[in-house]
């Protein structure tokens, strides 16, 4: 079936150690065709009915995630059970509102009271923790004005500002977590949403300059927006990722680059396979974490030569459009992104290629991350209190504490071993543990042992040689050897002589 499909896929997510995510899940749990799909609070009969989505929510939540269920209040079917001529918005002429396909805008002062009422039953149902209440922050509130001169309110976009935040603020308290919306137009109901998709499809942010200050100031301080949108809102909604690798590549790289830039937090890319997946997520995840709940406190546009100019002197100069932004928090956690599309960034501290970025933390928070070429490559890395994550993109590449060729996790467990997972397409990988060695028992994709693993121990790193069938292998640090072999080398090519101590 559809939600054991979607189980299998979360689990396997989940598996990675993707779990800090909050999965908002759609209107196709409510409706199996074309019926009514807002204010309901009977599950879809084709996908198990409330039971089987009692049982999917339970699932999903015990893999570690927040899980909500779709619902919005601006859409009102005929067919609804609800139903009623009076609950429906009028326009200036007394006729009906339309809204989504087949729907009429409901009143807003009658919405508050079914989400009042419908809320409830639902979340007695299936015992959510957070929400997705879609469209309320994707409109103006003066589209949906009711100009039914009967409504308290009539003919104001106040009042149906008022109803939706009130609409927002309930779910929230009854829901039990963080609601989210829709955006485009979200800025009004920021801090009434706890987040929305970060998307802003009128500045067409993929190619346009990015002037980061009014999110970051005025938004940023009140809810966590997500992503720059999904990809398809960034974009343009009929765009995809590209059409061979490279486009592909650059496109994930500029939707993460954008998303660092404005502040948001991560918004985990499906399109494009697993490794798109994990980059996502482990790129952006400790460096939001330690960014969301911060103010930022100066923000900074390089100029060609790489002066650091204020907001005020980049938009005299038109040095913003270069989109290289610098931002420093109130906890000292400072942010360097290249936006620019074509031209390299030269830092003190790193080479930022096109949408490349630099994350650095301070002695308390101790937090490196980017995406910035080595050796003459681009490459990826993160060293967070929580994980290890390394990619060479193809290209054998050592970073302070590790060394891969393609995508590799580490996560470091309670009782002090570290579980590394190789990502598809990295066939060499070597861990730090603080100069010692390790012995290493391989796991397949259930987290059930296959058996012991060869180590190798190298100028400080732990690899461990693929085992067949294992999707990670458990390390279990022990002395390093007291005899080792050094060389002055630490690359050669096929044919050379390399001489060891």
């Amino acid at each position: 079936s559809d939600r054991q499909q979607n189980y299998a896929f979360w689990k396997n997510v989940a598996r990675y150690g993707m779990t800090n995510i909050a999965y908002t899940d759609h209107e196709t749990g409510w409706r199996d065709g074309g019926e009514s799909f807002t204010m309901r609070t009977r599950a879809a009969p084709g996908k198990g009915g409330d039971e089987g989505q009692a049982d999917y929510a339970r699932k999903i939540r015990a893999l570690g995630f927040r899980y909500g269920i779709y619902n919005n209040y601006t859409d009102f079917a005929p067919v609804n059970e609800h139903w009623d001529e009076d609950y429906v918005t009028r326009n200036p002429d007394g006729d009906w509102k339309t809204a989504w396909a087949r729907c009429y805008n409901p009143k807003p002062s009658r919405a508050v009271e079914l989400e009042a009422k419908l809320a409830p039953i639902i979340q007695e149902k299936f015992h959510l923790d957070t929400a997705y209440c879609d469209v309320h922050t994707a409109v103006q509130p003066w589209r949906y004005c009711d100009f039914d001169a009967r409504v308290p309110g009539a003919g104001t976009f106040a009042a149906t500002l008022y109803a939706y935040g009130e609409i927002m603020l309930h779910q929230k308290k009854t829901w039990n977590g963080p609601v989210y919306s829709e955006g485009n137009n979200h800025w009004y109901y920021c801090g009434l949403t706890d987040g929305n998709y970060g998307q802003d499809q009128a500045a067409g942010l993929a190619e346009n300059p990015w002037l980061v200050d009014f999110d970051l100031r005025k938004l940023h301080p009140l809810c966590c927006n997500f992503g720059m949108g999904n990809p398809g809102m960034f974009y343009g909604r009929n765009e995809s990722l590209g059409s061979t690798p490279e486009e592909r590549e650059g496109r994930v790289d500029r939707f993460l680059a954008a998303t660092l830039a404005f502040g948001h937090t991560g918004f985990l890319l499906l399109e494009g396979g697993i490794t798109n997946t994990v980059r996502s997520y482990f790129n952006l995840q400790q460096i939001h974490k330690h960014y969301a709940e911060q103010t930022a406190v100066d923000i900074r546009y390089a100029d060609e030569h790489g002066n650091l100019l204020d907001t005020s002197a980049a938009v005299a100069s038109g040095a913003f459009r270069r989109s290289q932004v610098r931002t420093r928090y109130s906890n000292g956690l400072t942010v360097t992104v290249n936006g620019h599309p074509t031209e390299a960034w030269k830092t003190i501290s790193v080479e930022l290629p096109p949408n490349g970025w630099h994350v650095e933390g301070t002695p308390e928070l101790k937090l490196t991350a980017f995406s910035a070429t080595i050796d003459g490559h681009r490459a990826d890395y993160v060293d967070s209190p929580a994980y290890v994550y390394a990619d060479g993109r193809g290209r054998f590449t050592r970073f302070d504490k590790a060394a891969c060729d393609g995508q590799v996790i580490a996560h470091k467990r309670k009782d002090g071993d570290w579980e590394v997972i190789p990502v598809a397409g990295c066939s060499e990988f070597g861990l730090s543990l603080d100069g010692r060695a390790a012995t290493a028992v391989a796991l397949d994709v259930d987290g059930e042992e296959l058996g012991p693993a060869q180590t190798r121990f190298s100028r400080g790193l732990v690899y461990v040689p693929p085992v067949e069938k294992a999707f990670s292998y458990i390390l279990t640090p022990v002395a390093a050897p007291t005899v080792s072999l050094e060389c002055g080398r630490r690359s050669v090519v096929p044919g050379e002589l390399v001489i060891f101590a």
